[in-house]
């Protein structure tokens, strides 16, 4: 997977651009599958993962980072949790879920701060992730 496709994946998966073209359903991109109380697809959530790693490659060092992106990046980051959380508390999911979405939202932050977690054992209290946080990030 390369930059280009891991973006254009990560925005459909939020459902943040359409469809067209891409061979996707909207029934299988993963916030409308959770919003309609369905889990993931089988390997979605790894597919995720590493569109996620791609993505902070590709972006290592860069001072801009374009709207749409942030803007599913976010989304994948909250939005899944929220939903689990608010309309279907009571619902059964599969049992790595919780650790999949945890990961998502630790692989998007490390995308935000230009440093890459990997585990919880070596995630950064948000005082010491300040005292190494770039300077300033633009969105554009």
């Amino acid at each position: 997977m390369n930059f280009d496709t891991a973006r254009a994946f990560l925005i459909r998966q939020a459902a943040c651009a359409p469809l067209n073209g891409s061979g996707l359903q909207d029934h299988q991109m993963l916030l409308s599958r959770i919003r309609r109380g369905l889990p993931p697809l089988p390997g979605q959530m790894t597919s995720i993962l590493l569109a996620l790693k791609v993505v902070f490659e590709g972006l290592r060092g860069q001072t801009h980072l374009d709207r749409l992106l942030v803007m599913a990046l976010h989304t994948l980051a909250t939005e899944p949790s929220l939903q689990l959380q608010q309309r279907y508390p009571a619902q059964t999911w599969p049992p790595l879920l919780d650790d999949d979405l945890a990961q998502v939202t630790r692989a998007v932050e490390s995308i935000f701060a230009d440093s890459w977690h990997s585990g919880l054992t070596t995630w950064q209290t948000p005082v010491q992730a300040s005292a190494q946080a770039p300077a300033s990030v633009e969105v554009s």
